[in-house]
């Protein structure tokens, strides 16, 4: 009973960590995000102080949302390593604000709207070589800025340069959010939806290369890896074939020795292979090889037969 209770314990272990793998990932997020949210409400703004927080709540946000992407798409590594990159990596554009070097520290950046989005979208558009990651980079600004709204002032000018008017909205559109990102992801798990996902941002492949393989055709050796054609070692095979057991084929003899080539059923004179010729399918000439160094005598060869 023990050994079976400590074979069944590697299968136990294993199974649990499965089963909450689906859910405890979301929620931690979820956890993450609202409490860093929550700290950064209550402490006085500083680049310092609240930025580091700040960013670990958008970071969390982004990745969340990108749970639930990844239940649509099937996209490359790339795109969603992009995403999380652009979801922090925007606010160095308060850099020159906090310098005094360019706008109103009192607004955020006009690149803090759906211009900058845009100007993403569009390079993903024309880049094939890149679309992935400019795509990823795209969708992470969008995840940014629909928690910057609901940061309160001084807001996010989603639209400029068409409308210089900031947009905020309340606690309410985040924690909404953060609900919705975390339900929507622990509901397609379970449920098993969607069943099948849409490629996205896939490059064919060229004939004759390995399926994602980003260097072209494929070689031989690569097709199959390992297993290079190599001639054959006849030296390695000669040697490693034994010399007393060579049993020659019925119908040969040996030069020199002079024993007349054997067929079965019939006498040792060729003769009476003429009567053998339908049953065997008539063949009319047999080539014999032999090594003289497996043999220990010269090498034979029995050309066309003749028949008298």
């Amino acid at each position: 009973m023990g050994a079976g209770a400590s074979a069944g314990r590697p299968g136990m272990r294993s199974a649990v960590p499965r089963r909450i793998r689906w859910w405890a990932g979301p929620l931690l997020l979820a956890a993450v995000a609202l409490a860093f949210d929550a700290v950064e409400r209550t402490i006085p703004f500083g680049v310092w102080t609240t930025g580091p927080v700040d960013e670990v709540s958008h970071l969390s946000t982004a990745a969340l949302g990108l749970l639930v992407v990844v239940r649509f798409i099937d996209a490359p590594r790339r795109f969603y390593v992009a995403a999380l990159i652009a979801s922090v990596a925007i606010d160095v554009d308060h850099i020159p604000l906090y310098l005094g070097l360019l706008g109103n520290q009192a607004q955020r950046p006009v690149t803090h709207s759906l211009s900058t989005v845009a100007v993403f979208a569009v390079a993903a558009a024309a880049s094939r070589r890149h679309r992935a990651v400019l795509a990823g980079a795209a969708t992470g600004l969008v995840l940014h800025f629909a928690r910057d709204i609901a940061e309160g002032y001084p807001g996010v000018r989603v639209f400029w340069p068409l409308q210089d008017t900031s947009w905020m909205v309340g606690y309410w559109w985040f924690l909404g959010m953060i609900i919705v990102f975390t339900a929507a992801r622990l509901v397609l798990v379970r449920a098993g939806l969607p069943h099948t996902r849409i490629p996205v941002f896939r490059t064919p492949s060229p004939p004759g290369s390995i399926p994602g393989s980003p260097h072209g055709p494929a070689s031989s050796a690569d097709r199959s890896p390992g297993l290079a054609p190599q001639a054959p070692d006849l030296a390695a095979a000669d040697e490693a074939r034994p010399r007393s057991s060579l049993p020659s084929p019925p119908w040969c003899g040996h030069a020199g020795s002079g024993n007349t080539p054997r067929w079965p059923g019939s006498a040792t004179h060729p003769r009476g292979v003429r009567n053998r010729r339908p049953a065997i399918g008539r063949l009319s000439s047999v080539s014999c090889a032999f090594d003289a160094r497996a043999r220990g005598q010269r090498a034979m060869r029995c050309g066309p037969r003749q028949d008298h």
